[in-house]
């Protein structure tokens, strides 16, 4: 952002998510714009998601927690 605008609300992304695209809404001298950027660099980074495929109780949870943390 330029000096003197300001953010009036973040319409997507997920701050912190370099996958998905930021669009905010943003105020310039009085005037609404949108801003859209994927925020990414130059570097690459592996992740993994981990998605459990069953629905779990809150015990089950708590025991996949343990067992991805190394337990």
């Amino acid at each position: 952002l330029r000096n003197g605008m300001t953010i009036v609300k973040r319409e997507a992304g997920k701050p912190g998510d370099s996958r998905v695209e930021l669009v905010y809404l943003v105020k310039d001298g009085g005037v609404e714009k949108r801003i859209r950027y994927l925020p990414e660099g130059k570097k690459r980074h592996v992740t993994q998601n981990i998605v459990p495929v069953a629905r779990l109780d809150e015990a089950g949870r708590r025991a996949l927690a343990r067992r991805l943390g190394g337990e």
